[in-house]
């Protein structure tokens, strides 16, 4: 592809590698040819179909991104995510090639500034972990929590996780946060448990951690550094995570055996290969919100609740429902054998102080679980 783009470039116009799939290219403004006529020309050779040295015929699908700068220090620092945002414009709308557009590059400079400002934040206390309580429905008893990262960004304020953790999911970022989040949790359940207070405590993590070679001496070191014994670490997975190959679930099957049970999260909603869950190394199946949200009023969305907790309980499954933001919903559960729940209802995520308040409260008999 480089030497077909090479054979389609003036001499004066260097190419350049900026990413496995991606080639940039700088043009003089006083070239003299139209930049748009000079984009439309190069994808259209890019279009044409054209056979490799193994003698397979190609057929590519090029976008362009067209970006104007001047080769100023403020200028060349940032034209290259500029192209690419235009690049993004472009596959989104289906052009051939954009030109660069503010507008369009909003939601890209606030994800580039936070990805930029990660490190920092971590390394300044700008990110903390609150505490939602998970209720045991078999002992009307609190038995875990979840540890849910929160940030407050000294500009853009306090940032949503779905966006944060999205962000950091697509980088290396993922792996740093990951070990700060069970470093802080593990912390503070050593706290707890210092005040008499014994809670097991989940953690999220993703697919990408579970892929990186270093995930089990991590999670291993984190238990001996805070003493924690691995019965009473959750973690947290989704579907995707679970289900992404043979590394990973070479990886789960060593959580396992290290006694850490594993949650499979936002169950039912998801790519659920029911041929799957007789195998899958998870003790826990977490029913997503939206089935359980509507269970008091919807007789379908109650029906698929039996359902999957009958199915989850005959397969070995302890099962587990978020969302739960009332007291019917509750009850149901609790009549139809879910096994623990949390959500609003229970207690909205909680400061790491408020905990022991919460818990001693819990224990009186007028405590709404």
């Amino acid at each position: 592809i480089a030497t077909t783009l090479m054979k389609s470039l003036p001499d004066d116009v260097d190419l350049y590698h900026v990413g496995e799939t991606r080639f940039a290219l700088i043009y003089r403004e006083e070239t003299g040819a139209l930049h748009d006529d000079i984009a439309s020309a190069l994808l259209a050779r890019m279009g044409e179909p054209f056979v490799t040295e193994g003698g397979i015929t190609v057929q590519l699908q090029a976008h362009a991104g067209l970006v104007r700068f001047h080769c100023t220090q403020p200028e060349t620092t940032d034209v290259l995510r500029m192209a690419t945002t235009a690049l993004y414009q472009a596959e989104a709308e289906q052009r051939p090639w954009a030109w660069y557009s503010p507008e369009f590059d909003m939601p890209h400079k606030r994800a580039f500034a936070l990805l930029r400002a990660i490190p920092s934040s971590l390394a300044h206390g700008e990110f903390r972990l609150v505490y939602q309580p998970k209720l045991n429905l078999h002992t009307a008893r609190i038995s875990g929590v979840e540890a849910l990262a929160r940030w407050r960004h000294p500009k853009f304020g306090d940032v949503s996780p779905a966006e944060f953790v999205e962000l950091m999911e697509r980088t290396t970022l993922i792996h740093e946060f990951t070990e700060w989040v069970l470093h802080k949790a593990l912390e503070q359940q050593s706290i707890w448990r210092a005040q008499g207070i014994d809670l097991t405590i989940a953690v999220n993590v993703s697919s990408r951690n579970l892929e990186h070679p270093m995930f089990l001496q991590m999670l291993r070191n984190a238990c001996a550094l805070y003493r924690i014994h691995p019965q009473t670490l959750r973690l947290e997975c989704t579907e995707n995570a679970v289900m992404t190959g043979t590394l990973t679930a070479a990886t789960l099957e060593a959580v396992r055996a290290m006694d850490i049970a594993i949650s499979l999260d936002d169950f039912g909603v998801g790519y659920s290969n029911l041929s799957c869950l007789h195998s899958m190394p998870v003790e826990i199946l977490k029913l997503d919100q939206t089935l359980i949200k509507h269970i008091a009023t919807d007789e379908r969305a109650f029906t698929l609740i039996q359902s999957l907790i009958s199915m989850g309980h005959s397969l070995g499954y302890r099962m587990l429902a978020e969302g739960v933001e009332t007291a019917e919903v509750l009850d149901l559960l609790k009549h139809h054998g879910c096994d623990a729940a949390q959500g609003y209802y229970i207690s909205r995520p909680l400061e790491a102080e408020a905990i022991p308040a919460f818990m001693q409260a819990s224990r009186g008999p007028n405590f709404q679980g």
